[in-house]
Parts: C-alpha cells; structure tokens; sequence
C-alpha cells in the first residue's frame, strides 16, 4: 500500500504546541508529520551566546518534547548546519516538505531562512507567517497598529490532541550543555523554560487579583521585578514557549473583565511594545550594528576597553548601575528601568558606543531579543535622531527606584553594611567611614555625571539639524520606520526648546518583551 511521505515541522523559536499555525497547519495536511529541531552550530559558536539563554532553551525543549509525547508524538533533535540536517532527515524519512514559521529576527536567522530554496531545491517549503504583529512588505508600517490588532485577534489556534510521528527516527533527544560543548551556566533563575510554566504563569498574572493589578507601581523597581511582581514573560515570549496572540488575548479578556483598569492597560501595551520594535527590525534589519542616523557615526566610535570592562563586571562607582549589571550577569534578567539606566551611563556619560553595550546584554540576557535589544539601545542611546535624549542620573534613579537600598545590598555587598541614605552615594563618605562600613574596596565614580550630561547635551544639540534632515529623507524614513514618519509627519526634534513630555508609560521594552 502507498504511504505519503511525512512533512517536517522545523521548530525554532516557537518552542510550544498551542496557537502554532505551522505546526497545525502541517497536521491538517499531511497524514505524519517529523517535529523537528536544530541545534544549530553557527548559533552555538557564536561568542555572544550565552550559556545561560541555551540553558533556558533546553529547558524549553525538554518541555515541548514532553508535550509531544503525551500527543503519542516525539521531538526530532540534529545538531550541525540547519540546511544539512534538514536534507538529511528528509533523505533518512522521504518527507518532501518543511513548514516552518517565517523569522523576523537576528540577520543570521533571516539570511539562514534566505538562502533555504538554494540549498534546498528538491523540498517543498512552506514558510506560515500567520497570527503575529510583523508584517512583510514596503507599506508594512501603514496603519500598523490597526493591522496589529486585527493579526492579534484572529483566532487562536488549539494544541493538536495528536500527533503523529513516523517511529524509530533517529534522534539525539535533547543534549545538556556539556554535551553541546559549552560551559556550565551559573546564572541563578527562578523561572524556567517551556511552555507549561509560561501558560500558567499568564494565567495566575493576569487573574483578577494577580500582580498585574499593581504593574505601574512595581514596574520600576528592579527588587520587585526580580520577586516576580511583573509578569516575567518576556523570556517565553522571546523562546516563543507562549504566542503574542495568546498574551494579547488573555490581556484584553483581562481588561473586559476589569475595564479602566490602569495597571492592565500599561502591562498590554507593553505586548504591543514588542511587535512595534520587532517591525521596526524587520523594516531595516542592519540596525542591530549600524546607527540608525548615520549623522551620529562621528561620534562615540572609540571604544574604552578598561570601561567597558569596569561597566560589565558593576565596577563603576555608581551603586544602581553596579548592582544592575552584577543582576544581569547572575539572573540573565534586568527590569526595563534598570536597563535603560545602565545604556544611558554606558552611551551618554561614559560616552561610549552602544554596539558594544548591546552586545554585552545579548551575552547576558535570557530574554534576549534581537529588534528589541537593538531598537532600544538606540532609541536610549540617541542615535535615531527622533526621540528626546534620556540622561538617566544613577543617584536620581536610587532613590526613586531603590528606595531602601535593598536591590544595592543584595548585588553589592560590600556596600550592605553602608547605612541609608549614605548607600546611595559611598563616595562621598570619609576613608574612615568607608573603613568602618566595609565599603574601603569600592570604587570611586569613573566620571562626573554632570560634567559628562553636559558634555553630551551639548553634542546632540550641534548635531540635531543634520539628524532631523536625514531623517526628512526617504532613506531616514526607511531606517526610523515609525508611522510618523511615514505620514509625511516631521520628526520630534531634539533641537526643540525643553518642555516637559505629558505623563505615558515608559516605552522602554529593553531587550525583553515587556518590563519584566
């Protein structure tokens, strides 16, 4: 009897069963379907990534495996060059197709993605790119947001209750990080990997009653955030262990439940957040190196080794920023605050270029992701040329987001024994004091935060003309990729009289997909 040949389903990351329209739409077409994943070796070599997001990976991967296998399914796992593992499973079962979901992500992935048909001329491809908020083509900006929210509320689509795999495919099942060659992760996370925990942990955040009734006042603080008062979802969302149409739509049915509430509103938008710095990568992928404005690529192009160093390991002299860096470094987590602190002293004080602080939060961060990472770092760092210039003042933001000190004690130690309000500003203290307090070894501040405000208000003030007029070009407007801009509408100048902004939420989604 004639068997059909089974399709391939290429997992990456979309690490989950529920709402994954290729997935479903390779089961409803094919009578076996092999569930597939790479681990891919120019990702795995690569020197910015990290053990600790791999960590979370296999994690993830272990949980999806499990899944299938309670649909009488399995996880097909190779390691190597993706196009050579795919030829090969296709050789090894006689599948003739490969869904998989269309990346919009790192230049890697879409260049991977690319070059797929030449590699693989003899297979059917079937990339899906349905339900999500990023969207394919010269126009996709128009009327983004309305496009947005139509994708978002189409349909969610069920997990399979059965999945059918062709026995004995070989498999490496699911390796540890020993046996994928790197080093053990010492990061210390509380939240792990996969889509079972993520789909409860919406549910119980988004509850009537649950954390996300107090978001806007918690959102700030980085000890919070840490204890899990924000949603902590940023890293499934990244791994694709939950859709964005799945959060989206238990938020609004969390909003129709409890209308006007301020605190749900602000953690939604966040989702929307997301999508937005994700088109805009998408819009102009070489914004993960290039400024946006090349107006600003005369300045901040000498890189200062021993402060980027001192900056990475939380050796600065500035308490808030030494004990979000130490955070990063050891959890793989940082609230969106904090990380909009730390690239503002990085690029505006230390005067520094934002590549190579991107770079550091894409070794550390768990729920790294490439537009968002890439996206904000310039937004916060200036090079856009369209947003005001944020100075974030780390002694400032102690106080107001660090009230007690807690968060520094806990990162910092050798500042715990330093009494409050004294914690904030130890450089301040006498030799005697310091002795006294367990503070002699810290460091002093590396630079004047005055002194280097100044010197950079300055810099963007000569600068801003050329920076608007670029942008008034349809190359400016291709790279900034905002709907304002689109319209025909002028950029928010940065040469503008000061005038306070009206009260909004941050939009600060920094290199995770919401604030926490």
């Amino acid at each position: 009897m004639f068997t059909a040949p089974p399709a391939i389903v290429w997992f990456r990351r979309d690490l989950r069963l529920s709402d994954h329209p290729a997935l479903c739409r390779a089961i409803s077409e094919n009578a076996q379907i092999v569930p597939m994943f790479v681990f891919d070796s120019g990702i795995l070599s690569h020197p910015l990534t990290g053990s600790g997001r791999v960590q979370y990976m296999i994690e993830s991967l272990t949980d999806l495996d499990m899944s299938l296998r309670k649909c009488s399914g399995y996880l097909v796992t190779r390691r190597g060059v993706a196009h050579e593992e795919i030829a090969r499973l296709c050789r090894e079962t006689g599948a003739t197709r490969v869904y998989y979901h269309v990346d919009t992500d790192r230049i890697y992935g879409r260049e991977r993605d690319a070059g797929l048909a030449a590699h693989l001329p003899h297979l059917e491809l079937v990339p899906v790119a349905e339900g999500r908020g990023v969207f394919e083509g010269a126009d996709a900006r128009a009327g983004w947001a309305a496009k947005w929210e139509t994708a978002l509320r189409s349909p969610v689509l069920s997990a399979p209750e059965r999945v059918c795999v062709p026995a004995n495919v070989a498999t490496l099942g699911v390796p540890t990080l020993a046996e994928l060659g790197l080093p053990p992760s010492a990061m210390h996370r509380v939240t792990p990997g996969g889509e079972s925990w993520a789909t409860v942990r919406l549910q119980t955040f988004l509850k009537r009653g649950g954390n996300v009734e107090s978001y806007r006042r918690n959102v700030g603080d980085p000890r919070a955030c840490e204890r899990g008062l924000s949603s902590r979802l940023s890293a499934p969302l990244s791994f694709g262990c939950l859709s964005s149409r799945v959060v989206a739509q238990a938020s609004w049915a969390g909003q129709d439940a409890k209308p006007g509430c301020l605190h749900r509103e602000q953690w939604h938008s966040r989702i929307v957040w997301r999508d937005h710095f994700t088109q805009k990568q998408r819009d102009w992928k070489e914004a993960q190196f290039e400024n946006i404005n090349p107006v600003y690529d005369q300045i901040r192009q000498d890189l200062d080794t021993d402060l980027l160093e001192a900056w990475k390991a939380g050796r600065t002299g500035f308490p808030l920023v030494d004990a979000s860096m130490r955070s990063l470094a050891e959890t793989g987590f940082l609230n969106f605050r904090m990380r909009a602190m730390v690239a503002s002293v990085w690029s505006y004080h230390f005067w520094q270029p934002w590549q190579h602080g991107a770079e550091w939060f894409q070794k550390c961060l768990i729920d790294f992701d490439t537009g968002i990472n890439s996206q904000q770092w310039q937004m916060q760092s200036g090079t856009v040329g369209h947003h005001a210039n944020r100075l974030y003042d780390p002694t400032k933001q102690f106080y107001e987001h660090d009230e007690h000190g807690l968060f520094v004690a806990a990162y910092v130690p050798e500042l715990a024994g330093v009494p409050m309000p004294q914690r904030a500003t130890p450089h301040l203290l006498s030799a005697t004091d310091r002795d006294r307090y367990g503070a002699s070894d810290y460091p002093a501040p590396l630079v004047d935060i005055a002194a280097a405000s100044g010197r950079a208000r300055a810099a963007f003030k000569t600068l801003a003309p050329a920076a608007r007029a670029f942008l008034a070009t349809d190359e400016g407007r291709r790279r900034a990729s905002t709907e304002r801009l689109a319209k025909g509408l002028p950029p928010r100048g940065l040469d503008v009289p000061a005038k306070p902004d009206p009260p909004r939420p941050q939009l600060s989604l920094f290199g995770g997909n919401e604030a926490g």
